[in-house]
């Protein structure tokens, strides 16, 4: 449930997901960050990036 001063929201987002990039986790709380799997990915650029997949 969501409440805002005056409104109430109860709703569902089934098969919701969620993609994100940061540069830091530092400013993320903890229990927010126990809620996302964290994968460490090598840099890359765009270049890097059509090599690959074209």
């Amino acid at each position: 449930m969501y409440q805002t001063a005056k409104i109430k929201w109860d709703f569902m987002l089934p098969d919701t997901k969620v993609i994100a990039t940061s540069n830091s986790l530092e400013k993320l709380a903890k229990p927010m960050r126990s809620r996302f799997l964290t994968l460490h990915v090598k840099g890359y650029n765009y270049e890097g990036i059509y090599r690959n997949c074209c």
